[in-house]
């Protein structure tokens, strides 16, 4: 049974680059990601009954916040639902993310190698929709700045998908050779190519920034002499540098957008967005507006709304600290806050139990979307969640 639980974990993984691909099954489209993701889910049952007092006696407060949340969220759209926005008053996308979030800890007491399934899932995933892109397949959309769209996906989630495959080849593929293979291993630097590739593509800033602080990670974290580590760290800075000059000199738009941001700080227009929404905080700040209510403030604030089909909704503050404030108030900003304040600390602390490098370089696009884009109803956000608080040491085969 954990043979097939973890082979369903690898294919959720995989699946997840594929997450805006739908298929049509009983009448209704369902995202590729959807389905891989519930059909693990199913598999986990069992664990519910065998490992759940394990998980709150260990977990029980980064557990129960994100629950508090979902449940002030809900009743503020329950306070100010408005019929004519179509957004539903229980966030389902949320609550199944949260769900996910706890059966991959309830897997990880029940077997470890469901952390590497996973990973390798994401990166073989996420390195196969960068194959198709070279090879010109999936392009949907290119936006009117030129960036990459690839079977839905925006570019920032593009960019920085393809930043946890990296760090999940470089590290665990061909640093720690997870599949034993010795030198051959080596090989494997071929695959940064295209993801390198799909991530100039894409032109996110982030997605940039996500890269080079992995590469600082990495550097400070390798296990070799001061000596060494320091000539890795300069030739580093020199690369970046070299790199960086390349970039401004080429005819892209990651050029355009990296001078934009050099010469004058611009960030896409997020400063603008934060400064308009945060005044209305102060209009409720306790209980907040929930989702529905926002759609008001978005459109007081921001002059701007998000529609997809007939469903409405606020368009987002690119912040998620921001919108878990305007959704629930400081009660809501409270539960998740706190949440997210633990998860950087138990996974800094599992670093130096068990100097599992991972955990750091899991951790910079956890924050990197929490602070500049959308992680509340991000599958592979709360996936990472679990990965990078699960002390292996302290949790296996408790009973």
């Amino acid at each position: 049974m954990e043979k097939f639980r973890r082979i369903l974990a690898f294919l959720m993984g995989a699946s997840i680059a594929f997450e805006s691909l739908a298929i049509n099954l009983f009448g209704r489209n369902f995202s590729v990601g959807f389905i891989f993701s519930g059909l693990y889910l199913l598999s986990i049952l069992p664990l519910f009954f065998s490992k759940f007092s394990l998980l709150i006696n260990k977990y029980g407060f980064l557990v129960s916040m994100p629950l508090l949340f979902i449940a002030l969220l809900t009743s503020m759209n329950v306070l100010y639902y408005d019929s004519s926005y179509s957004i539903p008053v229980f966030n389902s996308t949320i609550f199944f993310c949260y769900i996910l979030f706890i059966s991959v800890l309830l897997h990880l007491f029940s077997d470890l190698k469901v952390f590497n399934s996973i990973l390798s899932g994401i990166a073989l995933g996420v390195t196969l929709l960068s194959l198709m892109y070279y090879l010109g397949f999936g392009v949907d959309v290119i936006s009117e700045e030129e960036r990459l769209f690839l079977f839905g996906r925006n570019p920032n989630e593009l960019g920085v998908l393809s930043c946890i495959a990296l760090d999940v080849i470089i590290y665990n593929w061909i640093i720690m050779d997870e599949f034993h293979i010795g030198k051959i291993r080596f090989v494997l630097i071929l695959l940064i190519l295209p993801l390198i590739n799909i991530l100039m593509a894409t032109a996110s800033r982030t997605a940039l920034i996500v890269l080079c602080m992995s590469f600082i990670v990495l550097v400070l974290t390798y296990q070799c002499s001061y000596y060494l580590k320091f000539f890795v760290l300069i030739l580093g800075c020199f690369l970046f540098v070299l790199i960086s000059i390349v970039i401004m000199e080429s005819d892209t738009l990651m050029a355009k957008r990296f001078a934009e941001t050099l010469e004058g700080g611009n960030t896409s227009g997020r400063t603008d967005i934060w400064m308009s929404l945060l005044p209305f905080f102060f209009e409720n700040p306790f209980w907040g507006v929930g989702e529905i209510g926002y759609v008001e403030i978005s459109s007081r604030a921001l002059l701007m709304s998000w529609q997809k089909d007939s469903l409405i909704r606020g368009y987002s503050p690119h912040n998620e600290v921001i919108a878990v404030l305007l959704y629930t108030g400081i009660m809501g900003g409270i539960c998740m806050i706190s949440f997210w304040v633990r998860i950087f600390f138990t996974a800094i602390k599992n670093f130096f139990l068990l100097d599992n490098v991972l955990c750091l370089l899991l951790l910079i696009p956890i924050f990197i979307s929490i602070f500049t884009a959308q992680a509340l109803g991000v599958k592979i956000i709360w996936i990472m969640y679990a990965l990078v608080i699960f002390n292996f040491e302290e949790n296996y085969n408790l009973d």
